[in-house]
């Protein structure tokens, strides 16, 4: 039996050409094996670019494949994802203040 410590483990069947997720508009199919190929890469550069586990990282992107994407690849490597809503400009600014990077 394998035991899956993330998410992004739990959902990832790199064996797999199985859709994993179908977006409607545009038409986009993504198999297990690519979501976690896409999931590894991300989560690499994102251990290169010298975050540790526990580190919070805001997302603030809309509801889209890209969204998914970057949500598995923090949990993969162990950050700590947090959403805001992207229509909410003024509070992002507000929370983040001068101290956000863009990735």
């Amino acid at each position: 039996m394998t035991i899956r410590s993330s998410l992004a483990k739990l959902l990832a069947d790199p064996g797999s050409s199985a859709p994993a997720i179908v977006s409607t508009s545009p038409l986009v199919v993504v198999s297990y094996g690519a979501l976690a190929e896409q999931t590894e890469r991300l989560s690499g550069q994102l251990r290169n670019a010298g975050l540790k586990p526990g580190d919070c990282v805001a997302i603030v992107l809309p509801n889209s494949l890209e969204f998914l994407v970057v949500f598995l690849a923090l949990t993969n490597a162990r950050l700590v994802a947090a959403p805001l809503n992207p229509a909410d400009k003024r509070g992002i600014a507000e929370r983040c203040g001068n101290r956000e990077k863009a990735m």
